[in-house]
């Protein structure tokens, strides 16, 4: 039993969604390790290139209006840590795709 999901709710929801993203990938022809390793990359990639847009827009419009200052940087802290989680959640997902789906399949 875990402390901080004593109902197993949050596990179920991640195993469903782990589900989505195994059917999703099979559709859209992600098959083999490299192919995954490389959409891993990209994940990478693409948080790497949401932050570094979120990051100056938001000091811009924390720099430009002083007086809402406290709500620009909380939206803008806020949009880049959910940017980063999704990312982290997708990343986990992909790399157990990889260890569970592609490694262990045998050649279809």
């Amino acid at each position: 039993m875990n402390i901080n999901d004593p109902f197993g709710r949050m596990q179920g929801k991640q195993q469903r969604d782990y589900e989505s993203l195994c059917q999703s990938l099979r559709k859209s022809g992600v098959t083999t390790p490299v192919a995954a390793q490389q959409l891993l990359q990209n994940l990478g990639k693409r948080m790497r290139y949401g932050l570094a847009i979120i990051v100056p827009i938001t000091v811009a419009l924390a720099l430009l209006f002083p007086e809402a200052r406290i709500i620009t940087l909380a939206v803008g802290g806020l949009l880049a840590v959910w940017v980063v989680n999704v990312s982290r959640r997708g990343q986990q997902y992909l790399t157990r795709y990889i260890s569970e789906e592609l490694s262990t399949e045998p050649d279809r």
